[in-house]
C-alpha cells in the first residue's frame, strides 16, 4: 500500500517543483501582399475584396486599415466596362465595417469577364466565364 502512495507523491512533486523558463521568439520578417477575393454570380452585382495581408500573429485586424483604397477596380465584358466603387457593410461579428468594391451592372450568364485592378504601379488581372450549371438526373 505504501508503494502506490509513494509513486503518487513523487509524480505530484514534478508538477509542484517543475522548472519554467520564458523564452522570446522573434517572428520572421513579413512583407504584406495584396489579397483579391471575388465570386461572380449570375444576376448579382460583382463584389471584389481587395485587402492587404498581415502576419498571423499581427494584432492589426481592423478592416478599415486592411482595405486597399484608391485602387481602380473594373470588370469588363464584350466592350462594356463596369467601374467598381469602394463600399462597406457592417459586420456584426467583428463590430466594424467590412470594405469591398461593388459594381453597378449585374453579372450575366454565358459571358466572359475580365477583372482588372490597378493600385499604384501594380496591375492585377483575372478572367472568368459564367456558365449555367445543368443538374443531371440522380
Amino acid at each position: 500500500m505504501r508503494l502506490p502512495i509513494a509513486i503518487v507523491i513523487v509524480v505530484s512533486s514534478f508538477f509542484f517543483f517543475s522548472c519554467e523558463k520564458t523564452i522570446s521568439v522573434l517572428p520572421p520578417s513579413y512583407q504584406g501582399k495584396a489579397s483579391i477575393q471575388s465570386m461572380l454570380e449570375p444576376d448579382s452585382l460583382p463584389i471584389v475584396y481587395f485587402n492587404r495581408t498581415v502576419p498571423y500573429f499581427d494584432k492589426k485586424i481592423n478592416f478599415a486599415e486592411l482595405a486597399i483604397r484608391n485602387a481602380v477596380v473594373q470588370i469588363s465584358s464584350a466592350g462594356t466596362i463596369d467601374i467598381l466603387k469602394l463600399d462597406s457593410v457592417f459586420d456584426k461579428v467583428y463590430c466594424q465595417y467590412n470594405y469591398y468594391y461593388k459594381g453597378n451592372s449585374p453579372i450575366q450568364l454565358n459571358k466572359n469577364y475580365t477583372l482588372t485592378i490597378t493600385s499604384g504601379t501594380d496591375t492585377y488581372t483575372a478572367t472568368a466565364t459564367i456558365r449555367q450549371v445543368i443538374k443531371g438526373n440522380s
